[in-house]
């Protein structure tokens, strides 16, 4: 298979003034000479369907944008960085010369949606020119994609027998910290990835992974080179590389599911070699005819009926197993190999109630190849299941193919006179955060059905479950519970008439949390994050790129000062608290007031002695908070540092008050930057401070610490929420703490400490 590959122009020229580094002794200037003009686009892809870029992609592409000028001996003689305008003149003398441009970043690995990585695209052009006595040449720069791409096709019926899909390609080249390497995965599986070889690469390393049907993890990986690629690293430049990942119907068993796939890569534009590998996913053991395997089987004795189980491999079985202390019972072994075995022990458990038959699909009777069995119905008898006796009992069954791939299946009986049976409550699937799907089993059915519920507590008193009826269909009984509490531990039990079920527990979802609210995660951030090495960032080191909260440490610190850190000897639970502690960080006694402070959003820059901040972090629940809950201490000091405008609010030699308060806000948000944007953003240079009745305020609530907390430990507070613009949606929602109410105007008393731990929002 080979595609065209359609390259589209942008319509994009990076506009604006260029900086010119002119290199006077390269030119020589006299009778001859012409002018050109320069500009600039840039290809948006290689892709069968074109795209523009868009605004932000224009503006970090041209950013990045050089453009060489050489003579005919590829002597530079003029540089250009950065933006490249439209009709940009430059005079030159006649005769040939070049044009080159590159555009964009040189990452090794990126995928399209890995913003955190950069633009990951590098474009190049070389185009050569005449220049001609008197005369005006126009030179435009076509830069296209430098890199090489990757992408995958999954054949439609592939994740019929491979679920949570995950594809890692990795330039071949031995490092292995995950930076030259792109996973493709659930929503981004369709994208693409861009890498850009080096010296040491030697082709691509991939790795298939996912949960086959039987819920096994799988995992195959192999290196793929382009034979026919020019370059030393076995890849071609400016190449898309399709990874097409196939179910192969012809030697699978597409109604069952035992699959083989096939794996062709498939440069474009030029057509490489084909790697055609075959996995094999293990034999597949399932119920039929409607019993499913993972449930027991109930029944009273005398009362069960015939129970049939299919063994299907995706290769030529070589062994099927099975083993338990039912068949010692019955028959006088432990195991059975149902392949291996000789006639008269299979006419032996036929004869007491099991027996098989094995078969090939792909086989066709009059062929001359020897037959061999791909597939296997194992079937219990009512002879065999009727003799087993009150309790429970199991049997294991374990399949073999030739590859060596094995799936066993254990079959639980559960021989009782009672009437019914609870089918357990899958977490993930049948409940959600204020509501259960109950199911159950019913071999007797009664009067009265259904389900009695309770949540569970130390105390178990009878007069607390609730009784839920049920509908019955077939033998199956269910019912559909409401107005649970979310993040509950609940017990049920199945009712029929005056039975009642052994106790099966469930929990339902929990409402959306702030992360790290108990302040347990800490990260001591060198100079990239805080200006200083040694500052505290309240997040776990591998979250430190997307931290949730922050603080004015960043700017504090330029003075070697923590104003907010963990603290081990005040704390509710845990190892710590955060500890906000007001300070004046100074040099030479010049230097300004901090607020020992804490909020939700990320502290963008010192400016002189104030801080630009960006508050909020993306919100969304089924249900809205209506409260803040936590623990806190206080301990505050008279004020003694003041500005104007903090004046208005107190003065010198008031006690200082603390400050705690939330607010829901919806989707709007304020730019700051060319890539980065908040709900709110706060500059106190300018005094650019929160409104709580702002036009995105959906709710807001806050606590005012007038004085010191009673005692020496935490204590619990509430903040509720009061809608503001009750009427908007929540997308976003802040956080924030502070030691010195004043503080965003320079205003508080050095020492005034709080304490924080456990934030819970309550619904």
């Amino acid at each position: 298979m080979k595609n065209k590959i359609i390259y589209i122009a942008a319509s994009l020229l990076l506009g604006a003034t260029a900086m010119s580094c002119r290199e006077e002794s390269l030119i020589s200037f006299g009778g001859g000479e012409g002018k050109m003009t320069l500009s600039t686009s840039v290809m948006s892809d290689i892709r069968v369907v074109s795209r523009a870029l868009d605004n932000g992609e224009n503006n970090s592409l041209a950013n990045t944008t050089r453009v060489w000028i050489s003579d005919a001996d590829n002597k530079v003689i003029h540089r250009y960085y950065g933006v490249v305008g439209q009709a940009e003149e430059l005079t030159l003398q006649s005769g040939t010369y070049y044009a080159e441009g590159w555009v964009g970043d040189s990452i090794p690995a990126f995928g399209a949606w890995e913003e955190e990585r950069g633009t990951g695209k590098r474009y190049h052009a070389r185009e050569m020119f005449e220049i001609v006595n008197g005369q005006t040449t126009p030179v435009k720069l076509v830069c296209t994609v430098r890199n090489t791409l990757v992408s995958i096709n999954l054949d439609e019926n592939t994740e019929r027998v491979l679920k949570d899909i995950n594809f890692e390609v990795s330039l071949n080249d031995g490092i292995t910290d995950g930076s030259h390497s792109v996973t493709f995965e659930g929503e981004h599986l369709g994208e693409k990835a861009y890498f850009m070889p080096n010296t040491r690469t030697h082709g691509f390393a991939w790795t298939l992974s996912g949960t086959d049907i039987q819920g096994n993890r799988y995992s195959r990986s192999g290196v793929y080179k382009d034979a026919e690629a020019t370059d030393s690293t076995d890849l071609a430049r400016a190449t898309e590389y399709i990874f097409n990942i196939k179910y192969d119907i012809n030697q699978g068993d597409i109604e069952i599911g035992g699959a083989y796939f096939n794996i062709d890569v498939v440069p474009e534009p030029v057509e490489g070699t084909t790697e055609e590998i075959i996995i094999a996913l293990p034999p597949e053991i399932i119920g039929m005819n409607g019993y499913d395997i993972s449930r027991p089987i109930l029944g009273a004795p005398g009362a069960l009926s015939r129970k049939s189980i299919h063994v299907i491999g995706s290769s030529p079985l070589t062994s099927v197993k099975i083993e338990g202390k039912i068949l010692e019972d019955t028959y006088g072994y432990f195991d059975y190999d149902l392949l291996k075995m000789d006639a008269s022990y299979i006419d032996e458990l036929a004869a007491k109630g099991i027996n098989f038959i094995t078969y090939d699909k792909l086989h066709e009777e009059d062929s001359e190849e020897p037959f061999v069995p791909t597939n296997l119905r194992l079937n219990l008898e009512e002879e065999f299941l009727n003799s087993l006796q009150l309790g429970e009992h199991s049997l294991t069954i374990t399949a073999t193919d030739e590859g060596g791939n094995t799936s066993t299946s254990v079959i639980q009986f559960n021989i009782s006179e009672a009437p019914g049976q609870l089918i357990e409550t899958n977490n993930d699937n049948d409940v959600d955060y204020t509501s259960a799907h109950l199911s159950a089993e019913v071999t007797k059915p009664g009067k009265v059905m259904g389900f009695e519920l309770m949540v569970n507590t130390a105390s178990r008193a009878y007069e607390n479950w609730t009784f839920v009826e049920g509908v019955l269909d077939g033998d199956k009984l269910t019912a559909d519970t409401k107005g649970l509490e979310n993040d509950t531990e609940y017990l049920c039990r199945l009712v029929v008439d005056d039975f009642r079920s052994a106790e099966m527990s469930f929990r339902t979802k929990a409402y959306p949390q702030l992360p790290n609210a108990g302040f347990e995660e800490w990260y001591k951030g060198p100079a990239k994050y805080s200006g200083k090495d040694g500052t505290y960032v309240p997040c776990a080191v591998a979250d430190l790129e997307a931290r949730y909260w922050d603080s004015g440490n960043h700017g504090s610190m330029k003075m070697s000062i923590n104003v907010t850190q963990p603290d081990e000897t005040v704390k509710h639970s845990g190892k710590y608290s955060i500890r906000l502690r007001s300070d004046y960080p100074s040099l030479m006694g010049i230097g300004r007031f901090a607020a020992g402070n804490v909020f939700s959003g990320e502290y963008l820059k010192t400016d002189g002695t104030d801080g630009e901040l960006g508050w909020g972090r993306p919100f969304e629940s089924p249900a809205r908070p209506k409260a803040l809950e936590g623990y806190v201490k206080y301990s505050p000091v008279a004020v003694d540092r003041t500005e104007s405008a903090g004046e208005k609010f107190i003065k010198k030699g008031d006690m200082d008050m603390g400050i705690i308060y939330i607010a829901l806000l919806s989707g709007d948000r304020e730019t700051y930057s060319s890539s980065s944007s908040w709900p709110v953003i706060i500059k106190t240079k300018s005094t650019k401070l929160f409104d709580k009745n702002a036009a995105n305020v959906v709710a807001y609530g806050e606590y005012v610490l007038e004085g010191a907390t009673p005692g020496n430990d935490m204590i619990k507070f509430t903040i509720p929420l009061e809608d503001v613009h009750g009427d908007l949606d929540v997308k976003n929602i802040m956080v924030i703490a502070s030691a010195s109410r004043y503080g965003d105007y320079f205003t508080g008393g050095v020492g005034s400490t709080l304490w924080l731990d456990d934030l819970k929002l309550i619904y």
